[in-house]
């Protein structure tokens, strides 16, 4: 009996993540599922699948050996048994597995929601998946939403910190999502301080490129309305501080 077998390596971005005033919050590890030919043996008497999940911890878009969570098998049926004597005519090719993979709504199944895969014999050969083919569903579920990275922004009167006042911003990760940066969850305090000159103290912020923050974030320019515009312009920036998810 001929069977029909391929290796599949696909990755499912689940990203855990949220967010509540401020900045996003951290994104979880993306989970991984590689689907691999399993050989007939111990796991399966006539070979199929091996389908392994996790957590991509090291974040290299491949799921390594040790960030497995879970090995499912799925066999391939008992092929036709044939008389141990003359050779006879070729029996039928067998059956391609099929794989489906849906979203997972929040639920039951996945509390967070995730993704579903279905896999089956293609009985009636016909490419696709049906209802009635269906032989098994494993669920890859997302991981609990992770606390934001909150900013916050307060005047800065003249004093130590900065001569002519300005600005002080607070970043810190929420870990009691109580939607304020609490004083055990302060992780950095930088002073975007006004110029001598009495102009007015301006911000601009904008998404960083991935220079300063890999995982992304953005940078907060300030500097003084030198031509009173309203606007910071790039030739009035005297400050940079990145706030980094």
């Amino acid at each position: 009996m001929k069977v029909t077998i391929t290796s599949i390596l696909l990755t499912l971005v689940l990203l855990a993540g949220c967010e509540d005033e401020g900045s996003a919050g951290k994104n979880g590890y993306s989970s991984l599922l590689d689907i691999q030919i399993e050989q007939p043996g111990a796991h399966c008497m006539y070979g199929g699948y091996v389908v392994y999940s996790g957590l991509d911890t090291n974040e290299n878009n491949f799921l390594d050996p040790l960030e497995r969570i879970s090995t499912e098998y799925l066999c391939q049926p008992s092929p036709d048994i044939t008389c141990p004597c003359d050779d006879g005519k070729d029996g039928e090719n067998g059956h391609a597995t099929l794989f489906l993979i849906y979203d997972e709504d929040p639920g039951e199944n996945c509390r967070y929601g995730g993704k579903s895969l279905r896999w089956g014999l293609d009985t009636d050969d016909d490419g696709v998946l049906m209802v009635d083919e269906i032989d098994g569903t494993e669920y890859i579920c997302n991981g609990e939403p992770g606390p934001a990275t909150l900013l916050e922004t307060i005047q800065e009167d003249p004093g130590a910190n900065c001569s002519g006042g300005g600005l002080k911003l607070i970043t810190g990760v929420d870990e009691n999502q109580n939607g304020a940066i609490d004083v055990n969850e302060v992780d950095s305090v930088q002073y975007l301080c006004n110029g001598s000159d009495g102009y007015d103290s301006l911000i601009r912020m904008e998404p960083d490129d991935g220079t300063h923050c890999p995982s992304g974030g953005t940078v907060i320019y300030a500097g003084p309305d030198v031509n009173e515009n309203g606007i910071l312009d790039d030739t009035e920036i005297t400050d940079e501080a990145w706030v980094c998810d």
